[in-house]
């Protein structure tokens, strides 16, 4: 019985691992976009960022 439980605490805890993992990795997604926003919030907009605007010299 005590290698049951044990067994099952082993699969929770590597759950809760993997789900940790997945989490960072969308913070750090999420971090990324945030990123992106705010460098196109301080500029004219996707043209300028690919530096094909002819708008400004």
């Amino acid at each position: 019985m005590l290698a049951t439980s044990l067994h099952g605490i082993e699969q929770r805890v590597a759950a809760l691992e993997a789900y940790a993992s997945q989490v960072a990795e969308a913070d750090a997604r999420y971090a990324e976009v945030r990123e992106i926003e705010q460098l196109d919030a301080g500029s004219d907009g996707p043209a300028l960022i690919m530096g094909t605007c002819a708008c400004r010299s």
